[in-house]
């Protein structure tokens, strides 16, 4: 197989098939976008999943700290957020704000 075929277009632009792209990208999952690891995880690979959780936590719980003033419940609405995100991911579409969508939904748990 030819590999510059391989990178024409994105893994995203070829399909949203979470399985594909394992196949054509083999990096890192820390490598991979926040869309490319949401795919990962609605596809089953829980690893996905975990790094968008070590990648946002401090940035999640900073900003429900800043809302309720009171870390033990930031610490909740952290949780909750990611919890509520967790329960997304079989409706995920990669549309380029996972950002948007994670911090929309923290803003909805505070």
């Amino acid at each position: 197989m030819n590999q510059a075929a391989l990178t024409l277009k994105t893994p995203l632009e070829m399909t949203p098939n979470a399985d594909f792209l394992w196949l054509v990208k083999p990096t890192s999952l820390r490598d991979r976008t926040d869309d490319e690891l949401m795919l990962l995880a609605r596809g089953g690979r829980k690893e996905a999943f975990e790094v968008l959780v070590e990648r946002y936590q401090k940035q999640v719980l900073s900003v429900a700290y800043k809302k309720v003033q009171n870390s033990s419940m930031a610490a909740d609405v952290m949780q909750n957020t990611f919890l509520e995100l967790f329960r997304y991911v079989p409706k995920y579409r990669a549309q380029g704000r996972f950002s948007s969508l994670l911090f929309r939904i923290a803003f909805n748990e505070c």
